[in-house]
C-alpha cells in the first residue's frame, strides 16, 4: 500500500474503514488459518513412519522450539504493531522495525547457545526423554529462521503488501512440509530429517522474506 492510499482510507468514512478492515481481516485472518492447517498434512505421515516414542519426542521438542522463540521475540511483534501506524514518517517506521529486529537477533544470540548446550539437560528434566538432544539442536539452528520468516510475515501484513505476504506464509509451511516428505519418506531419515525440512525450509523462507522487507529496513540509528 502506497502512502497515499494509506492516507486516503485514514481520511475516509466510517463505512469505509470499516469495509476495509473487515475486508483485511477477512483476508489475513483466513491466509494465516490455511498456512496453520497446511501442516497438518504431514501428520499422517509422520505417525506411520515414526515410532511412538519418536513422535511423542518430536511433539515434545517442537513444544520446546515454541517456547525458546517466544523469549526471543519478547512480545515484539505485538509491539510493533501497536507503534507502527503512531509514526507517519517513513524513515520513523523504518527505524521502529530495523530497531526491534536487531533486538530479536541479538536475543537470538543469548538465547541459542543456551539451548544449544542445555539441550540434554532440557530433554531429561522437562519430559524425563534421553538420546534425543542432537536433533534438538537441529531444531535449535532452526530458530533465527523461524524469527526472521515470522519476522518478515508480519512486516508485509502491517504493510499491506498481500502478494508478499502470501508468498512467506505459504511458502514457508509448503517447503517445511515439502521438504519433511523428501527427507523422511525418500530419504528416509526419521526425526532427523523432519528437523533438518525445519533448518532448510525456514531457512530459504527467511531469505526470501528479508529480501521482500528490504526496503522497510535499515541500520538503526540509535538504540
Amino acid at each position: 500500500m502506497t502512502q497515499d492510499r494509506y492516507q486516503e482510507i485514514k481520511a475516509g468514512s466510517f463505512r469505509e474503514r470499516f469495509q476495509f478492515v473487515l475486508k483485511d481481516s477477512a483476508f489475513y485472518g483466513t491466509a494465516a488459518a490455511l498456512s496453520k492447517m497446511l501442516n497438518l498434512l504431514t501428520l499422517p505421515v509422520l505417525t506411520r513412519v515414526l515410532s511412538t516414542s519418536d513422535f511423542g519426542a518430536y511433539d515434545a521438542m517442537l513444544g520446546l522450539g515454541a517456547i525458546f522463540v517466544a523469549f526471543i521475540v519478547m512480545g515484539l511483534d505485538s509491539a510493533i504493531a501497536r507503534l507502527f501506524f503512531e509514526h507517519e514518517g517513513t524513515d520513523d517506521r523504518k527505524e521502529l522495525v530495523s530497531q526491534a529486529l536487531a533486538i530479536e537477533l541479538a536475543f537470538c544470540a543469548v538465547v541459542i547457545p543456551i539451548c544449544w548446550f542445555s539441550a540434554n539437560w532440557m530433554l531429561s528434566s522437562f519430559y524425563g526423554i534421553e538420546g534425543y538432544a542432537t536433533y534438538l539442536r537441529i531444531l535449535i539452528i532452526s530458530l533465527p529462521f523461524v524469527v526472521l520468516t515470522r519476522f518478515a510475515s508480519n512486516l508485509l501484513k502491517w504493510t499491506f503488501a498481500r502478494n508478499q505476504y502470501m508468498v512467506v506464509a505459504f511458502g514457508s509451511s509448503g517447503l517445511v512440509i515439502l521438504l519433511t516428505l523428501l527427507f523422511v519418506l525418500g530419504f528416509d531419515q526419521g526425526i532427523e530429517g523432519v528437523y533438518r525440512a525445519h533448518v532448510l525450509g525456514f531457512g530459504i523462507s527467511a531469505a526470501v522474506g528479508i529480501f521482500l522487507c528490504r526496503k522497510h529496513l535499515i541500520v538503526p540509528k540509535s538504540t
